[in-house]
């Protein structure tokens, strides 16, 4: 992958809706990141943890200021990014019941 593309185009390009689909169908799906040390995984995965204004303050203090992140955010991974997707699809089923954990 390119490094310059954004979280967005990385989500499409490697088609994760076809796993919350699965997902949400009942069956189990696994995204797994590997690489080298540094080579941006936590970033693909979680995103930024803060708001880009905040990159001043320490990771301590960054631990513990809440940060509402949501699937509009250009900068959330792709973690946020599948809850955000699955939650979208159960409220869009009235067929279904779900039982998230």
């Amino acid at each position: 992958m390119d490094e310059d593309i954004t979280q967005e185009e990385l989500y499409n390009q490697c088609n994760i809706s076809k796993y919350v689909n699965h997902v949400v169908d009942g069956y189990n799906a696994t995204i797994f990141a590997y690489g080298q040390t540094g080579s941006g995984k936590t970033f693909t995965m979680e995103g930024y943890k803060y708001k880009m204004n905040e990159t001043s303050a320490t990771s301590s203090q960054l631990d513990s200021v809440p940060v509402a992140i949501t699937t509009k955010s250009e900068n959330i991974g792709i973690i946020p990014r599948i809850v955000g997707e699955i939650f979208d699809k159960i409220s869009e089923n009235k067929l279904k019941k779900y039982r998230v954990y």
